[in-house]
């Protein structure tokens, strides 16, 4: 039967979304986009490349290890992931998050405009990044039965272990699908990803599962095959 609600669950920083942000860039449009808004956005306040950091070419020493880096760049992926989503048809009904997921959150919510938001994830707003204020929900299974969520797709690579625990025990009940996050680490266990949401209910528009590739059309013959194995000696 069709989903009725999609909630998705934002991690928060993680130095460890180099190799993610890198994949995503090289083989999705729509996300590469999303990465490339948030880079003139930093490079216009920092004047540096967030790109130039994420990906490992920074020359000046600086990484992700450092949390004036991690922040926005945890922050620009999970749009870009969120973007990816949406290509798809897969929008959020809820969303919530933990740390910069926050920010992440509420622009995946529109309550705050993607450059607004990375704005926040570099302090600018003068309050820090934070922004308890715009995610009031837990990410419990009550919660989220509460809000008719049948499917959680959790934004990240290391969710909150006791709320994955909490996640998974309600699959046994009659909680949410959830759609690990770390599926989304590249483009082919991506697809199974979005198997996955198929699989739970979801409508899934497919002409934007393959917009970075290209492809071309084969003629294949159309006599019956003479059931004869051919092995290679």
């Amino acid at each position: 039967p069709p989903a009725n609600g999609v909630a998705f669950l934002y991690s928060d920083e993680d130095s460890e979304w180099l190799n993610i942000a890198e994949t995503l860039y090289e083989n999705e449009p729509v996300a590469r986009a999303v990465l490339d808004r948030c880079d003139e956005i930093v490079s216009a306040e920092r004047g540096v490349s967030l790109l130039d950091i994420m990906f490992g070419r920074a020359t000046d020493g600086s990484d992700l290890d450092d949390p004036a880096w991690t922040e926005p760049a945890s922050y620009a992926v999970q749009c870009a992931m969120t973007a990816l989503w949406g290509s798809l048809g897969i929008r959020p009904n809820v969303s919530l998050g933990n740390g910069v997921g926050e920010l992440a959150a509420a622009q995946a919510s529109e309550w705050l405009s993607l450059d607004e938001g990375m704005r926040r994830a570099l302090g600018q707003d003068g309050e820090g990044s934070a922004a308890p204020e715009l995610t009031p929900f837990r990410a419990s299974p009550a919660a989220l039965t509460a809000l008719d969520v049948d499917v959680v797709v959790e934004i990240g690579t290391h969710p909150a272990p006791d709320r994955r625990r909490s996640l998974n025990g309600a699959r046994s009940a009659s909680g949410p699908t959830v759609i690990d996050s770390t599926a989304l680490s590249s483009s082919g266990s991506f697809a199974a990803a979005v198997a996955q949401a198929y699989e739970a209910g979801l409508t899934i528009s497919f002409e934007g599962l393959f917009a970075g590739e290209t492809r071309r059309r084969l003629s294949l013959p159309t006599y019956p095959f003479q059931r004869r194995r051919h092995w290679f000696r």
